[in-house]
């Protein structure tokens, strides 16, 4: 289909894109064109359907694209040979890292790797220290109970019975919600003795077949490579490091991770490279890209659910994954967000004198094209994604909506931290509320966010991250 940066069926992504100052606007014409066609090729009456296409074809698609390109350009220059991208996020990397590889001749060999924290954490406990409590104690959701905390441990509150009971943990309280000083007091109930032991007998038990999953996929061989995930902090890089080291089988130069962003580096394995490609808040706040952190969930969604654990069936070592939650993925739309992201990198890969972008010009780009979608959705985009059930807890106990509805009064509780909702998508609550009016108050909450991202960065600064 002809393009024409004039034409009135430009959608305002691709309007943006076809304004960009000189010095960018090659490559950024060039991303108009691709997802212009992507998008005007698939004919969809139905609204949630289109929203997920086009979003696939004008953010997805390119924010994918270029972060794969990066990565394999960077692991090529590095003397990297084998890539392994981390499920589920991976799984539509992996799709674009063939089209590229093959486009590009980089050679690589790109493989999918299927882990959690669940998968892997429980699996590299040794004791209970400040890195295990962070994962045992994580509360993405509103709720989090003495029931839930052991569940990440393979452990039910049956096998801890006298010890909870001696430290207040009563059988009527085990599915009630903790409060921060019964966290407190749950994490040095773990630490004593008997629950270490019994904790290590379910991790010595899953540790086993972590080995024979990593061995079976060729972690052990003797070959340089690299990891690729969408982020945040690099924890299943710093427990994959610390495993391979007890079977003497870590490179001498470390792991080398490559993210599509990153917020601290506090859980960085000796010497470790973890690079970010979009934004490195270690570096730099990008305010811009905070809402990224919520949106990832979705846009790196797969086909099939969490790594919870491994298997062996007939000599071979097998994923195990959360029950439930693909199912409702899968009718959301993901195979179609999955396809609309992946016609884009064909239909970019088909211009002629391909050659990576400046990575300065390319972020500006990505980030504008992110910005007006995350920070200024429109109803139709707000109402699919916002209407995602995503698992609010690491073993898929809670769901919630990437952007509830919400009432008035929520949104000013939010605003003056008497209430604090987080951990979702606000400007989709908000348009799918549409209380458009609210919108230009919207600035007081967010910042508040930039006040407080700003004094972490600061504090980041002064007292480091630690090592192990």
């Amino acid at each position: 289909m002809p393009f024409n940066k004039h034409a009135e069926d430009l959608n305002r992504y691709e309007r943006t894109l076809t304004g960009m100052r000189p010095g960018r606007q090659g490559i950024a014409l060039r991303i108009a064109e691709a997802s212009y066609r992507v998008r005007k090729g698939r004919k969809l009456s139905d609204e949630h359907l289109r929203a997920i296409w086009d979003t696939g074809a004008d953010i997805i698609g390119p924010a994918f694209y270029f972060f794969v390109w990066w990565a394999l350009d960077a692991a090529k220059k590095r003397g990297i040979e084998r890539l392994y991208f981390m499920a589920r996020a991976g799984q539509t990397l992996i799709k674009i890292a063939d089209i590229l590889n093959d486009r590009c001749g980089y050679g690589l060999d790109c493989r999918y790797l299927y882990g959690s924290r669940q998968a892997w954490l429980l699996p590299a406990i040794e004791d209970i220290g400040e890195f295990e409590s962070e994962w045992i104690m994580w509360k993405k959701g509103s709720f989090l109970s003495v029931e839930m905390v052991l569940e990440r441990l393979n452990l039910a509150p049956e096998d801890l019975g006298q010890i909870l009971e001696n430290k207040g943990f009563t059988r009527s309280s085990w599915k009630a919600d903790l409060s921060p000083p019964e966290r407190k007091r749950l994490i040095s109930c773990l630490r004593e003795n008997a629950c270490v032991e019994k904790i290590k007998e379910r991790s010595l038990k899953e540790r086993e077949l972590l080995f024979g999953y990593l061995e079976q996929e060729g972690l052990f061989e003797k070959v340089e490579f690299g990891l690729v995930d969408v982020g945040w902090g690099g924890s299943l890089q710093f427990v994959l490091s610390g495993m391979l080291e007890k079977r003497s089988a870590r490179s001498g130069d470390g792991i080398k991770g490559f993210y599509f962003g990153l917020t601290d580096r506090k859980k960085t394995y000796k010497n470790d490279k973890l690079t970010g490609f979009l934004f490195d808040w270690t570096k730099k706040i990008e305010f811009d890209q905070m809402n990224i952190l919520e949106l990832s969930d979705i846009f790196m969604s797969a086909d099939h659910g969490r790594t919870v654990g491994y298997k062996i069936e007939d000599g071979v070592y097998r994923p195990v994954f959360l029950e439930g939650g693909v199912e409702r993925s899968l009718r959301w739309g993901v195979r179609m967000q999955q396809e609309s992201a992946i016609k884009f990198a064909r239909a970019f890969s088909e211009y002629e004198g391909l050659c990576l972008p400046e990575k300065r010009h390319i972020k500006r780009i990505l980030s504008r094209l992110i910005s007006k979608f995350s920070q200024r959705p429109s109803f139709r985009e707000a109402e699919a994604y916002g209407s995602y059930l995503r698992e609010s807890d690491v073993l898929g106990r809670e769901l919630r909506e990437l952007s509830p509805k919400v009432s008035r009064a929520e949104f000013w509780l939010d605003v003056f931290n008497i209430k604090k909702m987080k951990n979702y998508w606000v400007e989709g609550s908000f348009r799918r509320t549409n209380k458009l009016i609210l919108f230009a108050i919207l600035g007081a909450s967010r910042v508040k966010n930039r006040v407080i991202k700003r004094l972490e960065f600061i504090l980041r600064k002064i007292f480091g991250g630690k090592s192990r």
